[in-house]
């Protein structure tokens, strides 16, 4: 059902206050990809209010706290993600140790200084939004996007998230 898909997708995704899963079951990561704009539309609601709750401050303050604000509601899952693609894309290393780099739990120099300069951006550009509508309508178009290569793309051979969500998207056509 669609009500356990987004409570599975909100504990897979954000660091919202949801009740824990009770007892997963095999399925429950492939059929909760469903749900995932569904996330995006809850993100999106609390990042326009807090932007709304934030206008009265100076534009750089509200766009650090709102980047924070992003990092703290989804755990900051898609900044490890870019950190570790940072230090193993620009490590001076051959490809097969790349990806233990691209594994590795720690950041390196690169990885700090690519996480660094994206926050150091988003704050900026949050920053200086005129209206908050960008703040309701990414968080939305990220999450479908990411949908759509599960659904109809060829998954990494080496992701099984990835081939276990394109089987439950599709049961779901």
């Amino acid at each position: 059902p669609m009500r356990r898909a987004l409570h599975v997708a909100l504990v897979f995704l954000t660091t919202l206050p949801v009740p824990p899963v009770a007892a997963w079951q095999g399925d429950d990561a492939r059929r909760s990809v469903r749900a995932y704009p569904l996330v995006g539309l809850i993100l999106g609601v609390l990042l326009w209010g807090a932007w709304a709750l934030l206008e009265p401050l100076h534009d750089p303050v509200r766009g650090a706290l709102l980047v924070g604000l992003g990092l703290l509601f989804t755990g900051a899952l898609h900044l490890d993600g870019f950190c570790d693609v940072a230090d193993a894309a620009f490590a001076s290393a051959p490809p097969e140790r790349r990806q233990d780099i691209l594994k590795d739990p720690h950041l390196g120099a690169f990885a700090l200084a690519a996480g660094g300069t994206l926050l150091l951006v988003k704050a900026a550009a949050l920053g200086n939004l005129a209206a908050p509508t960008a703040l309701f309508v990414v968080p939305i178009l990220s999450r479908t996007l990411v949908v759509l290569p599960l659904a109809f793309g060829r998954p990494h051979g080496s992701s099984r998230l990835g081939q276990s969500t394109r089987v439950g998207l599709r049961e779901a056509r």
